[in-house]
C-alpha cells in the first residue's frame, strides 16, 4: 500500500468575509427613476456610513466614493461607494446584523437593493 506525500487542497468552506481584507456598501440616489431630493441623499448617505461603522476596528479606514456614472435598469443614477480597508468583521452574528440594518435603510428610502461586499486585495 502506497503513502501518499505532499498537500492536498481542499475547498474553502468558510464565509467570504473571514478572510476579507476589504468590504465594499454601494448605493445609488435614485427611486425609480428620478433622483431623491438632496436632504434625503443626505440623510441615506449618513446612514449607509453609520452603518459602515458596525465594521470599524482601530486598523479600520472607511473612503466614501462618489460616482457619478452609475446605472440602474437602464437609469443614469449618481452613486456612492463605501470602501472599508481593514474591516473588523469579529462573526457571522455581526454580518447578518449588518445585512438586516441595510435591508431597512434601503426600505426606508425606498431603494430596490444595496449592494454588500466582502474581499481579500493584493498589491502588486
Amino acid at each position: 500500500m502506497g503513502t501518499l506525500t505532499g498537500r492536498t487542497e481542499t475547498p474553502s468552506l468558510s464565509q467570504p468575509w473571514m478572510d476579507a481584507n476589504f468590504a465594499q456598501i454601494s448605493i445609488g440616489r435614485n427611486v425609480g427613476d428620478k433622483p431623491m431630493d438632496s436632504f434625503d441623499w443626505s440623510l441615506f448617505r449618513n446612514s449607509v456610513r453609520g452603518i459602515a461603522e458596525l465594521f470599524k476596528g482601530s486598523r479600520t479606514m472607511i473612503i466614501e466614493v462618489d460616482g457619478q456614472g452609475g446605472e440602474w435598469l437602464g437609469v443614469p443614477e449618481e452613486t456612492r461607494v463605501f470602501m472599508i480597508v481593514n474591516p473588523l468583521v469579529r462573526s457571522q452574528e455581526l454580518v447578518d446584523h449588518v445585512k438586516e440594518c441595510l435591508r431597512s435603510i434601503a426600505d426606508e428610502f425606498q431603494q430596490d437593493a444595496i449592494a454588500l461586499v466582502f474581499g481579500t486585495s493584493t498589491l502588486v
